[in-house]
């Protein structure tokens, strides 16, 4: 009976330090050799887009992948794997409450390359090195890029843009706005006086310098009838008449977040800062390459895979 009772008494001891040592530290992280993607379940077209990364993530590794798809904010489960991709600023979110004991990457977020980052991220914002050379490549003869700006939005992305034109031997006119008003001054000044030989006009993701609705169709007014070159780090507004646009090439975004992830897991990851994103894809207006007198061909050309209007696709 003492003995009995002894074991009860011992059990009774151990049972609370066991609670405690889960609560304090939680289960084990298991670390099996795998590669787990957290991204949020979203509709179409966004599935799709998330699909194609997460394909390509699938064939950068030479690991398991195992996909999970958080549907609600509470859920916060991540497979137990050795390393973690968290796509959009919900995977992102998620990945960093996990990332003891594992290694962790992001990607298809919108953040300025060059930022301090915690998690290696790989950032939405096209690299200005790529979009140069595009560019260059439409435009041999171009010397000098002009670009409109709101230094609280994209000020470290400017200063980026400014070594990838010093880079590839372009001058950079980065002129500062604070608010729509001063930008649309700038932009009507600027058009006024630029050369449509050897000069462009960079737009960017700015919802300070760049308004869809009432600017963009001024600017594009007034460089079509100047002939000027504008290009765009914007998808869309190749529709409404820049010369060209680039987007992700979602496949090879994955495969280099695949990767990457791997080659955190198996040799650590030293990058604390977020990377721009060089997979691209481009696409060109082929009535604006036609008005401005652009002569390529879009099955030759490696930087022409979509081109509008959609009739005239090339790839």
């Amino acid at each position: 009976m003492n003995n009995q009772g002894n074991k009860r008494t011992r059990s009774a001891l151990l049972i609370p330090w066991l609670v405690l040592s889960m609560w304090l530290w939680g289960p084990a992280v298991a670390s099996e050799d795998c590669i787990g993607v957290i991204y949020p379940e979203v509709r179409e077209p966004y599935r799709s887009v998330l699909e194609q990364i997460v394909e390509g993530v699938t064939e950068g590794s030479p690991w398991l992948v195992r996909r999970h798809p958080v549907r609600e904010e509470s859920d916060v489960s991540v497979p137990q794997c050795r390393a973690l991709v968290g796509l959009g600023r919900q995977g992102l979110r998620v990945i960093r409450d996990h990332a003891s004991g594992r290694s962790v990457v992001a990607g298809a977020v919108v953040l300025s390359p060059g930022e301090p980052t915690s998690v290696p991220t790989i950032s939405l914002v096209p690299d200005s090195v790529e979009l140069f050379r595009r560019l260059k490549h439409f435009m041999p003869a171009v010397q000098s890029v002009t670009v409109v700006f709101n230094p609280k939005q994209n000020g470290r992305l400017v200063r980026d843009a400014q070594r990838a034109a010093d880079r590839l031997g372009l001058d950079l006119h980065a002129l500062e706005a604070k608010d729509l008003r001063s930008a649309l001054v700038l932009y009507r000044e600027t058009l006024q006086t630029m050369d449509p030989d050897t000069s462009a006009l960079w737009l960017l993701q700015d919802s300070v310098t760049v308004d869809s609705k009432n600017v963009l169709p001024l600017i594009l007014k007034d460089a079509w009838l100047n002939r000027l070159v504008t290009f765009s780090s914007q998808p869309a507004y190749v529709k409404n008449g820049v010369l060209f646009s680039v987007y992700p090439d979602n496949l090879a975004l994955g495969r280099r977040l695949g990767k990457l992830a791997y080659l955190c897991a198996t040799d650590g990851c030293t990058s604390k800062k977020v990377m721009p994103l060089r997979d691209l894809r481009t696409a060109v207006n082929v009535r604006t390459a036609d008005h401005l007198r652009i002569d390529f061909d879009p099955r030759g050309s490696p930087y022409v895979d979509l081109t509008f209007p959609e009739s005239r696709r090339s790839r």
